[in-house]
């Protein structure tokens, strides 16, 4: 008899026998009292209890007119459920009569030898708990149950005890903690672990939240803040773990079959014989001091007649990394070195990526040559693209830089005058061509290993970065014009003219107000298998090409036009570019999501001990309903404000910091 769909065989009657549905059990009780819909019953025990009619699971054949008789006679009906065995009675009835609907009383004498009331009791009580081997039929009676129905509620049975029994050594790991020693405790850590990362409702977390509210049924802490404090407690996790890399699955540590594949290539340099000697050129690398894949390096040489060459080396990765090979394969899942404050994750083993390929000072390496010869006033004469083999001569950092051109004396200071002035002309026509160019300020956030966090706040405007940049979207544009000019299959990043942009100021950074309006403004750049203009960069089409270390699809790129110089023929198609790079653009976005959760949660963990201090802050913009949204600008966060005085974007305030947790992403200015 099913418990869900009860049912009643006989009239109620007082002293009647009768199975109460109560408390998700089955109780026997006696009918002392009826009511319009309700039953009285009195219990085993002798309590007393009204109940709605729909609650009597079965009205037995048996009379117990009194107390007495209730007492004497559930111990015998116990004692012969005890006798009954479902599955043996199950094996004989589909033995006889598979597709028949059995009595109570038939099924009473088959397993008890005896059809009277207490047999049938007996039975139907078994019957009512157990639904594993019967289901109720159309007429009142039986249905032995399929064999595939009964493995299947056996299978769910069994998994249900095992989820009680690991529940129960959950919760008894939880009272004392230490390491984990049964397959429940163990279960659950790992369930923790799962619920911190995802928040989710599957199946790890449904288990770590069924632990957590059976160890402390009345605590109102979330789930996930517990599980948080119980994994940070027992080690599992660091109070600073990275959940962003954890939930996307991404990883520093490189598999030993990859690690090994790329020992072995490093250890057979690529040939030079049929690549351009370019080591003589004063090159220089220009990178922020964490660097460690180093892409690119300058050099420049003036010849008699004021002509310039600037040479941009671009490290020569597809050289070192054949399509297929398990070090490709590892890069194109990875697609990108992806970047947070804790440290990066390469997309390149540190053997190949940090040092082999790299263009590391005072090493012969190999480079893509990017060559732009110009006059004084930066009209480009003549452009080239060449496998070389480059010496750098040394490392620069932008600040270096920086003070290089103001004036401190280097070897390199007049190639890098001379670099800054074709970059400001070269940029000064890209402006003049519609390019929105725009001066932000940006920070520099790393966390040391004793996690110092290392704060630094720069332009992406100052001389430094403004000179390298350009040459890099030179490069670009010059090399989308090459694949252009010579029908080579190639990716194009375009981007269409924003809308109600409005006047933009050039003769000045932007305020943050004005930067967060013209930011939200633009329309993004995508992928074309043609070229297209690019409104923001001010040029005709452009591809990247510049970080092959760093970047696949640039690795892709590169493979395309060495195939092109070296055979006239490309490798790739224009759809099977289109197909990786569209993929690959997926992943990145993923990770760039990565990148900015990673950021955030340090920038807030570097304004904790800041709590109840006036922070320096301007509004970006309006919200609705007297909430605004501000940055604050020591670290270029943002929070909703609800104004208690009258303000517009752009007003600068000083903000209380209420409260911050950065785990939780807590941010309150009042």
């Amino acid at each position: 008899m099913s418990l869900a769909e009860p049912t009643v065989p006989l009239e109620l009657k007082v002293g009647q026998l009768v199975w109460i549905y109560s408390d998700a059990v089955l109780r026997p009780a006696r009918v002392v009292g009826l009511h319009t819909g309700k039953v009285e019953v009195e219990h085993a025990g002798g309590q007393r209890v009204s109940y709605a009619e729909r609650r009597v699971a079965r009205v037995s054949r048996q009379a117990v007119p009194t107390p007495a008789a209730l007492q004497a006679y559930v111990p015998q009906v116990e004692a012969a459920k005890g006798q009954v065995d479902l599955e043996t009675l199950w094996h004989l009835v589909t033995e006889v009569a598979p597709d028949r609907e059995h009595t109570l009383s038939e099924l009473a004498a088959l397993a008890l030898g005896d059809a009277g009331p207490l047999s049938e009791d007996a039975v139907a009580w078994c019957l009512a708990l157990d639904a594993t081997y019967f289901h109720p039929g159309a007429n009142g009676g039986h249905l032995p149950s399929s064999a595939t129905s009964v493995d299947e509620r056996k299978r769910r049975e069994e998994t249900r005890l095992l989820t009680e029994r690991e529940l129960g050594e959950a919760v008894d790991w939880l009272d004392r903690r230490g390491p984990p020693s049964t397959p429940g405790a163990i279960k659950v850590l790992e369930a923790l672990a799962e619920l911190v990362v995802f928040n989710d409702e599957e199946r790890p977390s449904r288990f770590a939240r069924q632990a957590l509210r059976k160890w402390r049924p009345h605590d109102t802490e979330a789930d996930l803040w517990m599980a948080w404090r119980i994994v940070v407690d027992t080690g599992v996790f660091d109070v600073d773990e990275n959940l962003a890399l954890r939930r996307n699955h991404l990883r520093r540590d490189f598999p030993a079959s990859v690690l090994e594949a790329s020992a072995a290539l490093c250890a057979m340099p690529p040939e030079t014989a049929q690549v351009l000697d370019l080591r003589a050129l004063h090159a220089v690398a220009v990178d922020d001091p964490f660097t460690s894949e180093v892409d690119d390096a300058l050099a420049i040489t003036v010849a008699e007649d004021g002509t310039r060459t600037v040479t941009v080396f671009i490290a020569d990765v597809a050289a070192w990394v054949p399509p297929s090979h398990p070090v490709d394969a590892e890069a194109r899942r990875r697609c990108t070195t992806v970047y947070v404050p804790e440290g990066k994750l390469p997309m390149l083993p540190p053997d190949l990526g940090q040092h082999a390929a790299s263009l590391e000072p005072g090493q012969d390496r190999l480079a893509l040559a990017f060559r732009t010869t110009l006059d004084a006033e930066a009209n480009v004469l003549d452009f080239a693209i060449v496998p070389a083999q480059v010496n750098v001569r040394e490392r620069l950092t932008y600040d270096d830089v920086n003070r290089i051109l103001a004036g401190e004396a280097h070897p390199m200071s007049t190639g890098l005058g001379v670099l800054l002035d074709l970059s400001d002309r070269l940029r000064a026509g890209r402006r003049r061509d519609g390019a929105l160019i725009l001066d932000r300020r940006e920070l520099s956030l790393h966390v040391l290993p004793d996690k110092t966090i290392d704060l630094r706040p720069y332009r992406t405007d100052d001389p430094a970065r403004r000179l390298v940049s350009e040459w890099m979207v030179m490069s670009c544009v010059k090399t989308a014009e090459w694949c252009r000019s010579r029908k080579v299959p190639a990716v194009y990043r375009a981007q269409d003219p924003p809308e109600n942009l409005g006047k933009v100021p050039q003769d000045r950074p932007l305020e943050p107000h004005e930067l967060n309006q013209v930011l939200r403004s633009l329309r993004k750049a995508d992928l074309r298998a043609e070229p297209a203009p690019h409104c923001g960069l001010g040029v005709s089409c452009y591809t990247q090409v510049t970080s092959p270390l760093r970047r696949y699809q640039d690795l892709l790129m590169h493979r395309q036009v060495k195939a092109v110089l070296a055979t006239g023929k490309p490798v790739y198609s224009s759809q099977e570019l289109m197909q990786a790079f569209a993929a690959i653009e997926e992943t990145v976005a993923k990770y760039g999501a990565v990148e900015r959760e990673s950021r955030r949660y340090w920038l807030l963990r570097w304004l904790e001990p800041k709590k109840g201090q006036k922070l320096p802050c301007i509004v970006l913009r309006e919200s609705g309903r007297g909430r605004w949204i501000v940055e604050v600008l020591d670290v270029g966060l943002q929070a909703m404000w609800t104004a208690d005085r009258a303000v517009e974007a752009g007003t600068r305030l000083e903000l209380t910091l209420k409260g911050i947790d950065a785990r939780k992403d807590k941010l309150v200015l009042v």
